[in-house]
């Protein structure tokens, strides 16, 4: 389940008005795979503890008995179906829930006469949505990225542009060979040979266009775009991006496909923690935000490594 934060505090002011203990467990999972089996063994363990405080503060059996049974419903197939970094639960006599958690948290549980919220502050920051984009050459893809579902962005001048060349096919044109894998796990194609001035410029001339679409599309937004593919497409990209609000995401992680798009917490999580990371690291730098000048660049990108998809 991902947080709702406006339901979680209707939940916690309502049942700090009910009778009963209120158990809050938290605990975080390895970067591993076998992150579910130590998920099981923490949850068990703070059930357990949790029990055994009830039982000495002589909470009524009948009550024990209520709540027991909804914390054994907490263990469910859906809990561990996708590795999240940690989890919070929130428990009583009248409900049952738990939540994913994009980033590690201390392990702790607590009987009290309400749920303890506090870990979850800093997840109060995070943006409303997300915007993804896949910066390639041949099929660059756009998304916005809620935590229960995403919504795929056209790009109209982009495509046309594509479409304007042709056969005469800058992926496959014969003046390009392939280059090494790139990052991100795709194999890349570099200009050479007599064409390359051409091709050169045709592929600038592409990252301008696109650059310019996306600009206009985030016109009024301020949520963060988050921008997937190699180091050089990136950089070519971001020579005449003017939106600010960047980050790339190092390593790979894959763009949603589907007509629609199926909808998964998988990429919200990874985009929030990017964002939450990069917040941590940039807390006390002052970062200049302002747009840059029209038709300012950045130093020359290397052509190298350049993302075909």
């Amino acid at each position: 389940m991902v947080i709702d934060f406006e339901s979680l505090k209707q939940m916690a002011d309502l049942e700090a008005q009910t009778p009963g203990p209120k158990i809050t467990i938290y605990f975080s999972v390895p970067a591993a795979s076998n992150y579910a089996i130590v998920g099981r063994a923490k949850l068990k363990a703070a059930v357990h503890e949790a029990m055994m405080q009830m039982e000495a503060s002589q909470v009524p059996s009948a009550t024990l008995t209520t709540i027991l049974n909804e914390l054994s419903l907490l263990d469910s197939p859906e809990l561990w179906t996708h590795r999240s970094e940690s989890y919070a639960f929130f428990v009583s006599a009248q409900l049952a829930r738990w939540y994913a958690l994009p980033l590690p948290v201390q392990d702790k549980m607590i009987v009290s006469n309400q749920f303890d919220l506090s870990p979850l502050l800093p997840f109060l920051s995070l943006p409303e949505h997300f915007f993804i984009l896949d910066v390639s050459l041949g099929k660059p893809r756009m998304a916005q990225v809620h935590p229960q579902f995403l919504v795929p962005m056209k790009l109209e001048s982009v495509w046309k542009f594509l479409e304007s060349l042709g056969k005469e096919d800058i992926v496959h044109n014969r003046s390009f060979h392939t280059a090494g894998a790139a990052r991100n796990g795709h194999s890349a194609t570099i200009p050479h040979g007599a064409g390359q001035d051409t091709e050169f410029h045709r592929v600038d001339r592409y990252f301008q266009i696109f650059a310019h679409e996306i600009d206009l599309l985030l016109h009024n937004s301020r949520e963060p775009l988050v921008l997937l593919g190699t180091t050089p497409s990136i950089a070519a990209l971001q020579k005449y991006l003017l939106y600010s609000n960047v980050l790339v995401f190092e390593g790979h992680l894959e763009f949603p496909s589907g007509n629609p798009i199926q909808p998964g917490t998988s990429v919200w999580f990874a985009c929030a923690k990017l964002y939450m990371e990069n917040r941590e690291k940039n807390k006390d730098v002052t970062v200049d935000r302002r747009p840059r000048a029209k038709g300012k660049k950045n130093k020359p990108y290397d052509k190298k490594g350049l993302h075909y998809a």
